[in-house]
């Protein structure tokens, strides 16, 4: 039975035109992966069907009813579940309250919670319960996400004898290898068979293991699924030699965290020049904020840096260049207007010249892009202002296959006896990197990644 029936959908973001003609069925209890290149419309399909975005033209019928402009509230209110490609958690409500607001159930706190906690050892984040989901991971995240979706899933399923229409954007982005296998297993004996399943994913190879089918989504249409020519980063032989140089940066006994919570337990490490080190570890083993600690962007943080042989206070220094989970763009800002406050460097031209469709997305909005062409613009931001040292947390966890070797392909152009990079990505194995693994805030091993 025809569960969800799109025709002819056409939707803009601050003036462009995202969907261009969206033609989409999907059967009830059925699971469709869409796939595509960054900026195809793929989240933005979601959000038109959950309704934060309006339709410009075209139908959206679910259940034999035309909900093309119904609210996200009426949707929630008739069985839609959705989740976001940025992990959406409430920063000042714990892990397991996070998981609980997501309750239909009426009765004490403590039952709720109760029911709730069930679903956190699901996702394997139990044992966070009670800390403030403003310190999470993004990876970690997500898992608290997944949680309060499934546990709508369950109470729906129970109350109900429509399955319930479940949106997912990119679910594994952000997590380690190990993670979104655990994530696929759980999708597959929570979700599969309770609920119509549409959701939106990078990672193929796991996206046709737990679909029914792929579609893939081109220019804001959507056609028949071709598997891609997918080249993969770890067979290139042109990174440097691994004999590094005297460390840029030299890291001794780092101390950091939020509020009360410490994170980072006393870390040594050096950042040769010429070199890339991959930061590698579980999701909330402390890569991201090392990252933060090492930008200066962490109040309180405690230990010795040296930039160049000197001592360095304070907020650091201007030629180290953080690009954040997510990108962290300004939403009202233009590209254009980005790359203004920060600077128009010759590299920054040379790598948006690198990577297909990066020069067009310079008049648009940071609010109007997809999550990959925040991505890239983000890149092409610190590429302009001419770094000597990026740190660079997940920068490519939203790209397309293609495009990630594209970025890594210049990244690894771009070292230099003056510059380095520190990285932390997950499910990409880089080759030429200094690669260091990180467990419970510290490090625990570094090793020199064979070329």
């Amino acid at each position: 039975m025809l569960e969800l029936d799109v025709g002819g959908l056409r939707a803009s973001l601050g003036g462009t035109e995202v969907l261009s003609g969206v033609d989409l069925a999907v059967d009830a209890g059925e699971c469709v992966g869409i796939v595509g290149p960054n900026g195809a419309g793929k989240s933005t399909l979601l959000n038109v069907l959950t309704g934060l975005v309006p339709a410009s033209a075209g139908r959206v019928s679910w259940r034999g009813r035309d909900v093309t402009t119904s609210s996200i509230g009426a949707q929630v209110r008739a069985g839609l579940v959705r989740s976001f490609e940025a992990g959406a958690v409430w920063d000042r409500l714990s892990v397991l309250d996070n998981v609980a607001v997501g309750s239909l159930r009426q009765g004490p706190l403590a039952e709720v919670r109760g029911h709730a906690s069930r679903f956190l050892e699901a996702t394997g984040v139990a044992n966070l319960a009670e800390m403030d989901a403003g310190s999470l991971s993004l990876g970690t995240a997500r898992r608290v996400e997944l949680a309060r979706l499934l546990l709508r899933v369950h109470e729906i399923t129970a109350t109900s004898s429509s399955p319930p229409l479940v949106l997912l954007d990119e679910p594994l982005r952000g997590l380690d290898v190990p993670s979104k296998d655990r994530l696929v297993s759980i999708l597959q004996s929570e979700l599969r068979g309770r609920a119509t399943i549409l959701f939106v994913e990078h990672d193929h190879g796991r996206a046709a293991l737990l679909a029914d089918r792929l579609v893939h989504m081109e220019a804001g249409r959507v056609r028949a699924y071709e598997p891609p020519l997918i080249r993969s980063e770890c067979d290139e032989d042109d990174a440097l030699d691994a004999n590094s140089g005297a460390p840029l940066l030299e890291l001794r006994g780092i101390r950091a965290g939020y509020g009360v919570t410490e994170v980072l337990a006393g870390v040594d490490l050096d950042i040769p020049t010429g070199k890339g080190v991959h930061l590698m570890g579980p999701n909330g083993c402390g890569k991201s904020t090392l990252l933060a600690a090492i930008a200066g962007v962490l109040p309180g943080t405690r230990g010795h840096v040296t930039w160049r042989g000197r001592a360095v206070r304070d907020r650091g220094v201007s030629s180290i260049v953080w690009v954040p989970q997510g990108g962290r763009l300004i939403p009202s800002l233009t590209v254009d207007e980005h790359l203004s406050l920060t600077g128009r460097g010759p590299l920054g031209d040379e790598f948006a010249t690198a990577v297909p469709g990066v020069h067009a997305l310079s008049p648009r909005p940071a609010a109007a892009l997809s999550a990959g062409q925040r991505a890239l613009a983000a890149l092409w931001i610190a590429f302009s202002s001419s770094p000597a040292l990026l740190l660079l947390d997940e920068p490519t966890a939203a790209l397309t296959p293609e495009a990630r070797g594209i970025v890594f392909d210049f990244l690894r152009r771009w070292l230099s006896p003056e510059r380095a990079y520190v990285l932390v990505e997950h499910g990409v194995d880089v080759t030429g990197t200094v690669r260091v693994h990180m467990e419970g805030g510290a490090l625990r091993e570094r090793e020199n990644q064979p070329v």
